[in-house]
């Protein structure tokens, strides 16, 4: 069966092309480097740490299987993310980006992880629309624009925020730092620091999960930009050391 090409169009016309995908196996992904055994993180939280908050979590109910995206250098955590699913049979698809105007590689999907994950998100209607059309058709200009003209039922754009009270654990916390120093830390010769970008809920539950971990230091910056940068630096507490010490190899820095 021939796989049809496809722009899906956001309202601000982000769009994104794919012409493969690849299904994943856990002999395709075997790491080279594994963690030790007694330094067990928890692998939904240790994802949920990863996960983009880039101005919030999008959602829609035609796009159900969307994991993340994915950048240069972060094709390791990528591998590291499904592995550490191989024993659920997630049934993870990997599918290439072929839109030339964004710097997206890789888009993760799954739809049994999607909806796990994005069962720790409370999400609202941001004011946006997504729909596919066939990129070979020469009229889709206009057909966009009659889209949302329309009254039919439009695939929305929900905007996620991480709930209240998700950690009840230490190996959360530690495990949901750990995944995010693992895509957004950042040199600093002194302190660890992690860089954000817009992010919604990420960067304020970082600050408070650290405190919680009796970290050192723990201080934030906010640098008023486009997009806005969001800094955290903090002395991680002897534990976490340890567990951000034997997780560096998954280090996008």
């Amino acid at each position: 069966m021939k796989k049809m090409k496809t722009f899906f169009i956001v309202l601000v016309l982000f769009a994104f092309q794919f012409d493969h995908s690849q299904n994943l196996n856990g002999y395709e992904f075997q790491l080279e480097q594994k963690p030790k055994s007694q330094l067990i993180l928890d692998r939904d939280y240790f994802l949920l740490g990863t996960l983009s908050d880039y101005l919030g979590r999008e959602k829609t109910y035609r796009n159900d299987d969307f994991v993340d995206n994915y950048y240069k250098g972060e094709y390791l955590l990528m591998k590291f993310i499904v592995e550490m699913y191989s024993d659920e049979a997630p049934n993870f698809v990997v599918e290439k980006n072929q839109y030339p105007y964004n710097s997206v590689e890789d888009i993760l999907r799954s739809k049994k992880i999607a909806e796990r994950i994005n069962s720790f998100y409370n999400y609202k209607f941001d004011g946006a629309f997504k729909y596919f059309i066939d990129t070979k058709d020469k009229e889709w200009r206009k057909k966009h624009d009659d889209y949302y003209k329309s009254k039919e039922p439009k695939d929305t754009v929900y905007q996620g925020t991480m709930k209240d009270g998700l950690f009840k654990t230490d190996t959360q916390k530690i495990s949901f730092i750990v995944g995010a120093y693992s895509r957004y830390g950042v040199p600093n010769q002194t302190r660890c620091c992690m860089r954000m970008f817009n992010s919604l809920s990420k960067f304020d539950y970082c600050i408070s999960v650290l405190k919680q971990l009796q970290c050192e230091n723990v201080e934030k910056e906010i640098i008023e930009n486009i997009p806005t940068n969001q800094l955290i630096y903090f002395k991680p507490s002897r534990e976490l050391k340890e567990y951000l010490d034997e997780y560096s190899f998954l280090s996008v820095r």
